[in-house]
């Protein structure tokens, strides 16, 4: 831990510094369901505000892996261990109860397609002060209240609070889905593709708020993408997968900057080129 830490920026290398333990950790997991899908004997760390971005092309596995490193997949082998103040859990020892409770408390999961993590014909308002009364929330004023100020936090005017997600643009739909999983501050966010599907234009507004929001709030975050560049705009580390295998990992600007393993220079040079 230390060599990382000591390469990277003075505020992520002080934060890395002071931790002892791993927030998530995985070791030796493993989840094949058919010959090269899925993913074998993998191990990761990963620290209190620390951005680990997995990439790699359709296929290689990246889902799978962070379905299973985020509780909602059981794998065949290996372990998952989440690390809180109190105690250390291996996810998958726990009860399928206990394992929901600590999602619903402890992680954050944003969808691809952000009508998965939302409850459409419910209001926006509604979407967050649901996932408050999961929580604990009982007052209704202090409810809206954090959903009012959630709204302003994702960049959606205030008087939608009332309106449905299906009325919303799709990146409305992203902001929203982002608000409902942050208003409880999770120590821990899982992001599958959170960009895909958008505008350039929609996709530069989203990276921008995602990159403020993970800065301001010291998230601990595992994002999926195929996009380098979403990668380089927001995280620390970053796996590269190539059917089920890592085959690079490192820090984020130095495997970009200068790939060792043949996979991650045809995915950089693809990028280059376009």
């Amino acid at each position: 831990m230390t060599n990382l830490a000591t390469q990277l920026p003075p505020t992520k290398q002080a934060l890395l510094l002071e931790q002892h333990e791993a927030l998530l950790e995985a070791c030796n997991l493993s989840m094949l369901y058919a010959p090269g899908k899925g993913f074998e004997a993998l191990n990761l760390q990963l620290y209190r505000g620390e951005v680990l971005a997995i990439v790699g092309e359709s296929g290689s596995g990246k889902t799978t892996l962070l379905k299973a490193l985020s509780g909602r997949l059981t794998p065949q082998s290996g372990s998952v261990t989440f690390s809180s103040e109190q105690h250390s859990v291996d996810l998958y020892q726990l009860s399928e109860a206990q394992r929901r409770r600590l999602i619903r408390e402890h992680f954050g999961i944003v969808h691809q397609h952000p009508l998965d993590g939302l409850r459409p014909m419910v209001s926006a308002g509604g979407n967050i002060g649901e996932r408050l009364m999961e929580a604990g929330c009982r007052h209704y004023g202090d409810i809206r209240k954090q959903a009012l100020n959630w709204l302003k936090a994702v960049e959606i005017d205030s008087s939608r609070i009332d309106d449905l997600p299906i009325t919303f643009s799709g990146g409305m739909q992203q902001r929203l889905q982002i608000a409902r999983n942050l208003v409880t501050h999770p120590q821990l966010v899982f992001m599958d593709e959170p960009t895909g599907g958008l505008d350039v234009s929609v996709q530069a507004r989203l990276l921008d708020l995602l990159r403020k929001l993970v800065s301001e709030l010291q998230l601990a975050v595992v994002i999926v993408t195929h996009d380098l560049a979403v990668a380089r705009l927001l995280a620390d580390r970053i796996m590269v997968m190539k059917q089920g295998q890592v085959v690079e990992s490192g820090l984020c600007d130095q495997v970009l900057d200068d790939p060792h393993h043949a996979y991650t220079q045809l995915l950089v040079s693809s990028v280059l080129q376009q």
